[in-house]
């Protein structure tokens, strides 16, 4: 122990030792806790990008908590004078200023656990034509002046296919697959215009293709079988770019610090790719070397990011996207792991912050080819939505922030395990009853019991309609906290933090900000094509949390205009759906070309409406209330 801490001080470091898995670190002097969990890839929830907002990136410093620079001001606010005597901290704001051994827990409700995760959508009838093809082919034996590329050339030219390369990896094992298949091979094509692989022709192994949907906080990976368009495998993981920012303006700035730090932010994200390959390959038993093909979708910044391209600009007004078509790289040029000859298809974005999986969420919809006037809408960190038909498609994004995922509401969390997911709310003495994932004991609360719970307290008149609480209303669930008032969803007794978890006045806030964010984009977007919310035939309500909120009370709170509820239908992952789709068919591949290039884009913030329209959608459900005729008719509020 003398020595461990001598030889420390010698090198001017500190060594940290990650409570509960035991993990050590040594970490010079200056740097944050933070940084030394993302070196031992401790998991930690760390949604705000460094800046302290977020709240939810707590540690308790043990033995040697003297080593830690004090607590910051951030610090200050976010906890209370006992629980900083008691070692509590913020990961991202606490450094160490001195050599020694520290010991740092990472209490469970700042671990990032399993997300629960849509990864399959809707899929529409289609013809399987994808742009990979296998064909036999019969050579004429070698004469001596010819070369096997000739000899194979001049056989695909008879077979119809001219003007074909050969890919180098292909020309490798070209002697050797001649002799071995007696002059009769399998050729894997890529647009009829390149040899990607060789095989004998007894020896023809599977053709597979490979979709990606690069969200801002998961990964999905989808296998198929390019010759009959089956899905073998469907995979997903959290997105490893979450303990740098939870939202895209986080990550952006993160890219633009260094050269080095958006060469990680690549880096991590391949990786993470490739090992949704892998896994998918192991539980089909097949070779990633039989990967011929691979689709991309993500927003705008996801994508740019992934391909190596800077997302600087896309954060800046005017928003602009460094490339608006699809474009192919060789898989091996950016790192990925399949088949050394495979192509990497990107799928356009539309606009910075309306990007290639809202794309494929047109392509998976059909909205595009629609009669009828349909909205696609899906909620996250920004909620994309595009209205219209198959004359005319419109779209917008509207920044709705993270606090639908639970980023800056005082016990907020991801929909994993132990959150709330659905409150309710006895009207008679406020008894509260909710339900959490997996059935866990509670840890936080997510967006969708966030939803739930303001819904209830509006309905129970414990929140008036712009989010202040009832004063007149006597009830233990109803107190003040450090200036702050709050609502008691669940004891201390009967969570797994050991203590109550609640909805702040705060809280509440946060969420009419993003659900007047979408709202206003969908009016904006509507008056813009001089239609009402009854004009909408199809809405489609795609990703995770489209599918798990629970209408009535989206609508309760005015998250969109007052659409039939009848109407509104549930899609999952559409990106991913319209990923799978641009693989399996090479026409729908130009088809997403033609909408990105044909859809128009609005930017909010430029519109002259803007800013009196979400000022009035901060209400609930709405300052003009004759907007939502149905909704107060059925809480009797006028």
């Amino acid at each position: 122990m003398v020595s461990d801490t001598r030889r420390n001080r010698k090198n001017g470091s500190t060594r940290i030792t990650f409570l509960p898995e035991g993990k050590p670190l040594d970490i010079k002097s200056g740097s944050t806790i933070l940084d030394a969990t993302r070196k031992m890839g401790i998991d930690i929830q760390a949604p705000c990008g460094d800046l302290g907002l977020c709240g939810r990136c707590k540690i308790i410093l043990g033995e040697g908590k003297n080593l830690a620079e004090p607590p910051t001001k951030t610090e200050k606010k976010n906890f209370s004078t006992k629980e900083l005597n008691d070692g509590y901290r913020l990961a991202c704001q606490c450094k160490v200023s001195e050599q020694g051994l520290l010991s740092v827990t990472v209490p469970p409700e700042s671990r990032i656990s399993q997300q629960r995760i849509v990864i399959q959508g809707i899929m529409p009838q289609f013809q399987v034509s994808p742009i990979i093809k296998d064909t036999i082919i019969e050579l004429k034996k070698k004469q001596e002046s010819k070369s096997d590329s000739e000899t194979l050339l001049e056989a695909l030219s008879e077979n119809g296919f001219t003007d074909v390369s050969i890919d180098i990896d292909a020309i490798r094992r070209l002697p050797d697959v001649i002799r071995e298949g007696n002059w009769n091979i399998n050729a894997t094509l890529w647009n009829n215009k390149e040899v990607l692989s060789l095989q004998p022709k007894d020896k023809a192994g599977q053709t597979l293709g490979f979709a990606v949907d690069i969200g801002t906080t998961k990964v999905a990976g989808y296998l198929v079988d390019l010759k009959n368009g089956k899905l073998l495998a469907a995979v997903s993981l959290p997105n490893p770019q979450i303990s740098f920012g939870e939202d895209l303006i986080s990550r952006i700035a993160y890219w633009t610090e260094s050269e080095e730090k958006g060469i990680n932010l690549q880096k991590i994200v391949i990786g993470c790719v490739n090992k949704l390959i892998e896994d998918s390959c192991k539980r089909f038993d097949v070779s990633q070397n039989e990967v011929y093909d691979i689709t991309v979708v993500g927003n705008t910044a996801m994508h740019h990011i992934f391909f190596g391209i800077s997302p600087k600009y896309v954060g800046q007004s005017p928003f602009p996207v460094a490339v608006k078509n699809s474009f192919n790289v060789k898989a091996k040029d950016i790192g990925l792991k399949a088949n050394p000859a495979t192509y990497v298809h990107a799928l356009p974005p539309i606009a910075g912050f309306v990007g290639s999986d809202t794309v494929a969420g047109i392509l998976a919809t059909e909205i595009y080819k629609q009669e009828k006037i349909s909205m696609l809408i899906d909620i996250g960190t920004n909620a994309e939505i595009v209205i219209g038909n198959k004359d005319k498609l419109t779209c917008c994004s509207a920044p709705a922030g993270p606090a639908f995922e639970g980023a800056k509401i005082k016990h907020g969390m991801r929909a994993s395990s132990g959150a709330i997911e659905t409150v309710w709310i006895n009207p008679k003495n406020l008894d509260t009853g909710f339900k959490t994932i997996d059935e866990s004991k509670p840890r936080g609360i997510c967006g969708s019991g966030i939803i739930d719970s303001i819904a209830q307290l509006f309905k129970t008149d414990v929140i008036d309609n712009i989010g202040r609480f009832n004063n007149k209303l006597s009830n233990p669930r109803i107190r003040n906290q450090e200036g702050d008032a709050e609502f008691v969803i669940a004891w201390q007794n009967e969570t797994s933090i050991n203590k109550d978890i609640t909805i702040t006045r705060r809280d509440i806030q946060e969420i009419l900000l993003a659900k007047a964010a979408v709202y206003t984009g969908t009016h904006i977007l509507l008056e813009r094509l001089n239609l009402t919310p009854n004009d909408i035939e199809n809405p489609y309500v795609s990703g995770a949390f489209g599918t798990y909120i629970d209408l009535a009370n989206s609508l309760t709170i005015g998250m969109f205009p007052e659409i039939p509820t009848n109407r509104i239908k549930f899609t999952g992952n559409t990106a991913g759906s319209g990923g799978r789709l641009a693989l399996l068919s090479e026409k729908l591949r130009s088809k997403a070309d033609k909408i990105a290039k044909n859809t128009d884009h609005i930017e909010l913030a430029s519109d002259p409406s803007f800013e009196k329209e979400f000022t009035n959608a901060l209400w609930i459900p709405h300052r003009e209330t004759k907007r939502f005729p149905t909704v107060m008719k059925m809480l009797g509020k006028h």
